[in-house]
């Protein structure tokens, strides 16, 4: 195996890594969605992923990128992308029945 063969694999194996964690992430945030609302009990503490979660994947995807490869590292939007919230809902219906 060459040098470079070995970085690649290095790097696969890490982005692997932030991919479980974002797996995981997603079913927590899910979860915790449809249970926790903020101080006022009127809406959720965090009404979209990107708020939970996406910002520190895309740090860490980015981060891993610049270390391989600066040239390929992502852009990281400063704003919350829309995300559909179809899932929340579909769950919040299956919860209040």
């Amino acid at each position: 195996m060459t040098p470079r063969e070995y970085q690649l694999q290095i790097e696969a194996a890490q982005l692997k890594e932030i991919d479980k964690k974002h797996a995981i992430h997603e079913i927590a945030w899910a979860s915790m969605a449809v249970e926790q609302t903020n101080a006022s009990g009127n809406s959720l503490k965090f009404d979209t992923f990107d708020k939970f979660f996406e910002r520190d994947y895309k740090k860490a995807i980015n981060k891993i990128k610049q270390e391989f490869n600066p040239k390929a590292a992502v852009d990281i939007p400063s704003e919350e992308s829309g995300y559909n919230m179809d899932l929340l809902q579909e769950l919040e219906r299956g919860l209040n029945g």
